[in-house]
């Protein structure tokens, strides 16, 4: 099973459900009431020859006004 789960400081999660593989690429949308901060992403994906794939990385959002 594929999932990603992205979560601000505070550990809330704003992960849309459903994640989207497309080729090598594992996607998911963010909850309208994202604001603009750091975040963490989790993944796990299952490759093609039935190896699970795992891994982590933090991004920040900066929205526009």
């Amino acid at each position: 099973m594929d999932w990603i789960y992205v979560k601000d400081q505070k550990g809330i999660r704003f992960d849309l459900s459903n994640p989207v593989v497309a080729g090598g690429t594992l996607t998911v949308g963010l909850k309208r009431s994202a604001k603009s901060g750091l975040y963490a992403v989790n993944y796990r994906a299952v490759s093609d020859d039935g190896h699970p794939v795992t891994g982590k990385f933090t991004f920040t959002l900066r929205l526009q006004k």
